[in-house]
């Protein structure tokens, strides 16, 4: 629809061929064009947006994960295993067979304990993510200080038999097999 409006001039009059023809336009209405290549506007500094933005007084609330897998959680009982590896191991090679086996009964249980209590006591996380960078010598000085003793004892320097040595045929016996 088309609107005539006829404006007085302020000194003479207008001629009907002055009288202009205006768009039926609602007052107040966004006189602005879209560009094609800048649907939703434009930034400050020129470049189009790509999505229209939010709504003019909405507040802005942070969008939520949704899902994403949460990061996988340490096992702090692993140092303690370490250690009670470590600790049967000497005691194995001291010939406290009973004491080892009592280390290897309670270091599991005591693993998963601690690993419950350092997810809860930031000080305990602390020291056994030290352990856990110092663990993996504890396993190599083990592994090295029992092929030191046996060979020691393969040499006739110490009983064989002792800090969990074996002697030549149970050394044999245990490599090859019962075929000798």
């Amino acid at each position: 629809m088309v609107a005539f409006t006829i404006s007085e001039p302020e000194s003479e009059m207008e001629s009907p061929e002055q009288i202009r023809e205006e768009p039926d336009t609602p007052v107040g209405s966004n006189d602005t064009v879209t560009e094609p290549e800048a649907p939703w506007g434009r930034r400050k500094d020129g470049t189009p947006r790509k999505r229209p933005g939010r709504k003019p007084g909405s507040p802005r609330t942070p969008r939520k994960a949704t899902g994403r897998k949460s990061a996988p959680q340490i096992d702090y009982g692993v140092p303690v295993r370490q250690l009670g590896q470590l600790v049967g191991t000497a005691c194995l090679m001291r010939g406290q067979r009973a004491d080892a086996l009592t280390v290897g009964m309670f270091t599991g249980p005591l693993a998963d304990a601690t690993n419950r209590l350092a997810h809860e006591v930031p000080s305990i996380a602390r020291v056994c993510e030290y352990l856990m960078t110092v663990g993996p010598y504890g396993e190599f000085l083990t592994v090295a200080v029992a092929l030191g003793m046996q060979l020691a004892a393969n040499h006739g320097m110490i009983k064989p038999g002792e800090f969990g040595t074996l002697t030549e045929r149970d050394l044999i016996i245990r490599t090859v097999g019962d075929s000798v």
